[in-house]
């Protein structure tokens, strides 16, 4: 028989602290793999906490967690951020090839209830270096443009609360600037940022804090 934890999840409510988010004892199984035992994790406001350790040491299953998409199986997950506050990115690519990256953003944009104009559209677009590719379809986009456009996706809201899985994927030595930059203005604007990444040599020096799943691994 599958292994079942012993607790069921407990329902969301504000963390006791000034944490964003406080979550402890996860678990989460699939078949017979237990895939998390016990996680603990707080985010507090301010702060940039690194995710890392080895392939299938759950890190994108924690942050999936984390993010609401995925239940726990057992434990607790207290947010104070709410979900227009929260933003999730990961590497996979999510835009619309048919659509241009302002059609693309302006979607997104409206789903987070934003009401931007063309003007702030192509001005998000500016910040992450595609403002000439804005009226060209995204299925003409490299990984590393698709993944410029998700950061402007996750931060047009200027949300407190981002969760970033591996969003230095394919990312050029400028695009890795820009990526650092949102993350910095987001901590200095009170906001907290959890991030997996195997590029633990680029990031550890602005992480405040790192949990390790496993032997931590430098994919560099």
């Amino acid at each position: 028989m599958p292994h079942t934890p012993e607790a069921s999840p407990e329902p969301l409510a504000a963390p006791p602290s000034g944490d964003l988010l406080a979550a402890e004892g996860l678990c989460k199984v699939y078949g017979y793999r237990p895939v998390l035992r016990h996680v603990a994790i707080t985010l507090p406001p301010g702060s940039l906490t690194l995710i890392c350790g080895p392939n299938g040491a759950g890190k994108s299953t924690l942050l999936r967690l984390l993010a609401g998409l995925t239940a726990p199986d057992a434990g607790a997950i207290r947010l104070k951020a709410g979900p227009h506050e929260t933003a999730f990115m990961n590497h996979e690519p999510c835009a619309y090839p048919g659509l241009t990256a302002l059609q693309n953003l302006a979607f997104w944009t409206r789903l987070h209830g934003l009401s931007l104009d063309g003007t702030a559209l192509h001005g998000l677009l500016a910040g992450v270096g595609l403002a000439e590719f804005a009226h060209e379809p995204t299925a003409g986009f490299s990984q590393g443009m698709l993944q410029r456009l998700n950061l402007a996706r996750c931060f047009a809201p200027r949300p407190r609360l981002v969760l970033l899985d591996e969003p230095g994927t394919g990312l050029d030595r400028e695009g890795a600037a820009l990526l650092k930059e949102h993350i910095a203005s987001t901590c200095r604007a009170g906001g907290a940022v959890a991030m997996v990444s195997h590029q633990i040599r680029d990031f550890l020096p602005l992480a405040d804090f790192v949990l390790s799943r496993g032997l931590p691994e430098d994919g560099g």
